[in-house]
């Protein structure tokens, strides 16, 4: 019978931060920072082509 006198709104709001705090929590574990890491590297490995690509489209007005 009390639940039917609490707000509705802030039962979700509590809940919503319960949850987000539990998934927070669940990420940076080992797993979370392995992936972590894999996006990293992924990231800079297309970063790296991207830039071998455009640079040589790029070089002759780059030379003075």
């Amino acid at each position: 019978m009390a639940s039917q006198n609490c707000d509705p709104a802030a039962t979700s709001v509590t809940a919503a931060r319960k949850g987000a705090e539990l998934s927070g929590g669940a990420a940076r574990g080992p797993v979370g920072k392995r992936l972590q890491q894999e996006l990293m590297t992924l990231m800079s490995v297309i970063y790296a082509r991207s830039l071998s690509l455009i640079l040589p489209i790029m070089y002759p007005f780059f030379t003075a």
